[in-house]
């Protein structure tokens, strides 16, 4: 089978799989609010659509603090390939998932992960307090 042709089909397959929606916004500039003279910092929508929420569990690791061990779990997000040009530092927030415990969550993207024939754009994320 043609590798290319391949990729395709496991794109639309995977595309499927994406059952959640999004929001990812970039930090904008500092701005002042002229109602209250607090600075804000204005995002700028640069993805809005279907995502996966995933567990890297091959990169469970152990963390100490305080003197306690505990395991830090990673979180992958998955978007359909080629739907959004993302560089880190981004906020995603779930706005409809079929995990209910999902919805109205926030993370922050901390890097891509890239590859030949990518049949998924992939970022690691943290969640937001």
């Amino acid at each position: 089978m043609n590798p290319t042709r391949a990729a395709m089909r496991g794109r639309q397959l995977a595309n499927r799989m994406m059952v959640d929606h999004c929001t990812i916004t970039r930090p904008g500039r500092p701005a002042v609010d002229p109602l209250t003279g607090r600075e804000t910092q204005i995002g700028i929508s640069v993805y809005l659509g279907p995502c996966r929420i995933t567990s890297e569990l091959h990169d469970e690791h152990l963390e100490e603090a305080g003197g306690a061990s505990f395991n830090v779990e990673r979180l992958a997000l998955q978007l359909p390939h080629g739907s959004a040009v993302l560089r880190g530092n981004e906020q995603v927030e779930i706005t409809r998932s079929l995990n209910p415990a999902l919805t109205g969550r926030k993370f922050r993207i901390i890097a891509r992960a890239t590859k030949s024939l990518a049949i998924i754009d992939k970022y690691t994320i943290e969640e937001l307090a």
